[in-house]
């Protein structure tokens, strides 16, 4: 069985730093959100007021097997952070380079998993193996810019393949959802 990682604890120790350099300042969440949500949200004083969040995925079956997963969801107001019409997965706003890192991320992350006889039992085998085989393997074709793929990882050794990957992308996430998605005028 895989150690099971923070993913927060991870994104908080080896990006955290850059982010309140770029003004951004984690958000306390309440306890129902504290598990599967992460935010930060910058002001007005460092550009146009706009937040993300990383949010893990709570309901992955069998995650020994196949790893979790986590996206970036970026959104314009903290005061209304779920208005649809202000909001952008950053899967949207990936560029085609960006998308084929991805993939391989995701390849190396798939690579990585345990042979499935040595978590599952026979009978689980028997009754789950094909659509588990079918979860674990590799992306062959581009990530299609319609189909949401979310990044995915298994222990701490695939969270520190992707921070290299978010570090370096973030600051163009946050310019093209703020060009995708202007500050509306409120009155």
């Amino acid at each position: 069985m895989a150690k099971r990682v923070s993913l927060f604890k991870v994104l908080r120790r080896d990006l955290g730093a850059r982010l309140e350099a770029e003004g951004f300042v984690e958000v306390p969440q309440d306890k129902s959100s504290q598990s599967y949500k992460l935010m930060y949200f910058r002001d007005a004083s460092h550009g146009s007021p706009l937040g993300f969040w990383f949010q893990r995925d709570v309901k992955a079956l069998w995650v020994d097997l196949l790893g979790s997963s986590f996206t970036i969801e970026f959104f314009r107001s903290l005061e209304d952070p779920y208005e649809m019409s202000e909001r952008e997965r950053c899967f949207h706003l990936f560029t085609e380079p960006e998308l084929e890192e991805m993939r391989e991320l995701q390849n190396r992350m798939i690579r990585r998993l345990p042979p499935v006889e040595s978590i599952m039992k026979p009978w689980e085998v028997q009754i789950f193996g094909k659509s588990v085989e079918r979860d674990r393997q590799l992306v062959t074709e581009p990530f299609n810019r319609w189909h949401e793929e979310w990044m995915r990882y298994r222990d701490e050794e695939d969270l520190l393949a992707w921070i290299p990957f978010l570090a370096r992308i973030l600051p163009s996430l946050v310019e093209r959802f703020d060009a995708a998605k202007p500050e509306p005028k409120r009155e």
